[in-house]
């Protein structure tokens, strides 16, 4: 990976604006590349280095004259089984992730067997899970005949991404980052277009309308004149990954999120407010067999840090500011529970400096039993840490002072302590387990965070959702 390249989020919204003015068979161009190149942009991700560079080369000519497996697999298959589901509600499954995974699964078991299908990546797929299509049965499309259409468009995109560079100052190779997304991007499009004609699904739900799969899904959708809805999958915490809204709908958690979405401008229509279907206020695993699975002996508190997909440079800072809490120290237990984007090779140094604090990637520490053993979590710009506050677990907040630290900053507004340096956490975090006065006071700001974030949980925000999905097919 090269140094860290950020693009500002005043700059990205341009880009997308922009875009939009020059629509692909009538769909905003801006649309197609809002997946995650835009995110990795804003949080500096994107590969710059000279490997990187090569392998932008690479894939441009491997998706223009051999697309994706998919493409190549599909292209001798007539699809009949399609025949079975035409008709139906179409759900995504984008993620094998608990928090995408817990949106979908308890909506589908509100509803019959037969009202819907899923289109999923076979590996994120439930084994008991019925009706659905793999994303390796999208329908293949004629390379040729799709970059033929493609061409004409490329001058009026070139005019467009250089004068955006020149306005915005940024770095040149972004062009080539951003072209490359719009051949992935409109060939997708294309056949997902082709692949909703022959299901004629009722609605598309996805968990996420700008991931680069369920963007493209959406615009087709869109262009189709079928009802599409995103679902809420995490905090609010930048524009840049909610706005504008690329489904007609979206359906969040609470009312908090719904005021935070109409700051940045969405149609108040648009915004309907059924809680959190994947978040129980409950910790559902045990916490004396999940402790002594990790090998904890005594009783001991456990503190846990939850990292989370921000810049490279701001995660390693509070990685440090958290190891540097409580390694040398012996009234907690520290655990870093990692985000799933994230990898222990990431924090090679840290895990061969800090001996003391432990490492765990998800398969190692799930998401529930994370929360079964924490006495006190650390976070940062994290849902994470509002999952924490749903299931009454404390919170700190590990503020390193940055402008973008969206949900940081609104778990602070709302009464959760935070602290700078290593010192200020590990007494605020013992503060917490030792002050009883002091942590009355905490759960007072984290019963009425909960009721303004969620207006249900679980199955009944489940319910909800399936009766918004299959009464508002015609509004």
């Amino acid at each position: 990976m090269s140094e860290e390249y950020l693009v500002s989020s005043t700059a990205l919204e341009d880009l997308e604006y922009r875009l939009n003015q020059v629509p692909y068979q009538g769909i905003p161009t801006g649309t197609l590349i809002s997946g995650f190149l835009l995110v990795e942009l804003y949080l500096g991700k994107s590969d710059f280095s000279f490997k990187g560079k090569l392998t932008d080369i690479v894939f441009r000519s491997y998706i223009k004259y051999y697309g994706p497996k998919w493409q190549r697999m599909n292209k001798n298959q007539t699809h009949s089984e399609y025949s079975n589901y035409i008709g139906r509600h179409l759900f995504t499954i984008t993620d094998n992730r608990s928090n995408f995974k817990g949106l979908v699964t308890p909506i589908l078991n509100c509803l019959k067997k037969d009202k819907y299908v899923v289109f999923a990546n076979q590996d994120t797929l439930d084994p008991s899970l019925l009706n659905f299509i793999s994303y390796n049965d999208i329908p293949s499309i004629t390379l040729s005949d799709w970059h033929q259409r493609l061409t004409p468009y490329f001058i009026k995109w070139d005019i467009v991404i250089n004068n955006w560079i020149k306005d915005h100052q940024i770095r040149k190779w972004v062009k080539y980052k951003i072209i490359n997304n719009l051949y992935s991007q409109t060939l997708l499009f294309e056949s997902l277009s082709c692949f909703l004609k022959m299901i004629k699904p009722i609605s598309i739900t996805t968990e996420y309308d700008r991931y680069w799969f369920s963007s493209a899904l959406i615009a087709a959708g869109n262009s189709l004149q079928i009802p599409t809805y995103t679902l809420m999958h995490g905090v609010v915490n930048n524009s840049i990954g909610y706005v504008p809204l690329l489904a007609n709908k979206i359906i969040v958690w609470g009312d908090r999120q719904k005021e935070q979405l109409l700051a940045y401008g969405l149609d108040p229509n648009n915004i309907i407010v059924n809680g959190a279907p994947q978040l129980s206020e409950k910790i559902l695993a045990d916490k004396v067999m999940i402790r002594s699975q990790l090998g904890i002996t005594d009783s001991k508190p456990v503190v846990v840090f939850g990292s989370c997909n921000i810049s490279v440079v701001d995660m390693r800072n509070l990685m440090n500011i958290f190891c540097q809490s409580f390694n040398d120290q012996d009234f907690f237990h520290a655990f870093v529970k990692l985000h799933p984007s994230e990898t222990k090779e990431f924090y090679s140094e840290q895990i061969s400096m800090y001996k003391n604090i432990k490492f765990c990637d998800t398969k190692e520490l799930a998401f529930e039993d994370s929360f079964a053993i924490a006495d006190v979590i650390c976070v940062y710009n994290s849902a994470y840490g509002t999952d924490a506050l749903i299931k009454d677990v404390p919170v700190v907040v590990i503020d390193i002072n940055i402008a973008k630290a969206g949900n940081a900053a609104e778990l602070i507004a709302n009464g959760i302590p935070a602290a700078s340096t290593p010192s200020q956490v590990f007494d605020t975090c013992k503060r917490v387990l030792s002050d009883h006065a002091y942590l009355e006071q905490m759960q007072g700001h984290m019963n009425k965070y909960r009721k303004d974030y969620c207006f249900a949980f679980s199955t009944e925000a489940a319910a909800l959702y399936a009766k918004t999905i299959c009464n508002n097919i015609n509004n």
